[in-house]
């Protein structure tokens, strides 16, 4: 496995981040926001990125937020064939409809297909479906709010000269809680987007007078490392669903699971020291279930690369 994939950073984010975006496309969102899990990746060969219940003005909703880091001329399509696959989903487990709020969040700048999805032939005959838009680069970092700093790099005008402000404003406004687990988020984002920050993390981390050590752990232990292996486990719950027998259902839990635990390895790998080797990769595809929890364990704490190799076998 290589490093971690620009859909996993970003499905890891906590969920006050993921509410302050949503509300910028609609305000009226309530303040609870809860997973909406289905086996549409059974369908699609792919998992949606984020589906949740919501409320809007006391009314029950699927929130679905699509992030992009590419063009794509088929969101459109893509979009409606996800509206319509949660509102089914819906539907077949309660009986009811569910209005469906698709939000896709643009991360590049440049040109982007209407937010529309039309196959009608006539003005009477036909589908219809509308999603709204986030465009990251055209918002300004200097007035958004201080939680989506953690997205900065990706904010209209920001420079990585101005990374250490924007990290120490984003710690300042964020819930105690949240603290650790949005810096690793922002700095795992910015060492994504520019070559070299250590010079500019150190300075970070002395400013906020936390360490390295203790964002890890937050990491792997928080909200954010419970998302990754949750959705490795329920990934692997559908595969095994797909497949249709008791024996393909474990076999597909059991890889799930290892998928989300190299996610979360990989992730800290990647903090801590740099890019994963690959004889890394090659070890953890091979590693047990047991050997890779042993060592996000110890990545959680402060090991040397070494120590971490040797709990692999190199």
């Amino acid at each position: 496995m290589s490093e971690p994939t620009y859909d996993s950073v970003w499905k890891a984010l906590p969920d006050i981040v993921l509410l302050a975006l949503a509300r910028l496309a609609e305000p009226r969102i309530g303040t609870t926001i809860r997973p909406w899990k289905t086996d549409i990746k059974v369908l699609f060969d792919r998992d949606l990125d984020n589906a949740f219940l919501v409320e809007i003005s006391g009314l029950l909703v699927i929130l679905l937020l699509e992030y992009q880091n590419y063009a794509d001329a088929s969101m459109p399509r893509r979009i409606f064939h996800y509206a319509a696959s949660l509102k089914l989903s819906y539907f077949q487990q309660y009986q009811q409809d569910i209005i469906v709020l698709p939000i896709v969040i643009w991360a590049i700048p440049g040109m982007k297909p209407a937010p529309i999805y039309d196959s009608a032939i006539a003005a009477d005959a036909g589908i219809t479906c509308r999603y709204r838009e986030i465009r990251l680069s055209e918002m300004d970092w200097h007035t958004v709010d201080p939680l989506l700093l953690v997205l900065a790099p990706y904010l209209h005008g920001f420079a990585p000269t101005e990374l250490e402000d924007a990290a120490v404003q984003m710690y300042a406004a964020a819930p105690p809680e949240y603290r650790r687990l949005l810096l690793g988020a922002l700095l795992s984002i910015s060492q994504r987007k520019y070559k070299d920050i250590a010079t500019i993390e150190q300075a970070i981390l002395q400013r906020v007078r936390i360490t390295m050590d203790e964002i890890f752990a937050a990491i792997a232990e928080g909200p954010i490392g419970l998302k990754i292996r949750e959705q490795g486990k329920a990934e692997g719950k559908a595969e095994g669903k797909a497949e249709g027998e008791a024996k393909g259902k474990a076999e597909g839990e059991a890889k799930g699971k290892a998928e989300g635990l190299v996610t979360a390895i990989t992730v800290l790998w990647h903090h801590r020291f740099g890019a994963l080797p690959p004889e890394m990769t090659a070890a953890l595809g091979q590693a047990t279930l047991d050997t890779l929890q042993r060592v996000l364990e110890a990545l959680a704490g402060t090991p040397t690369e070494a120590e971490v190799r040797a709990l692999l076998g190199l």
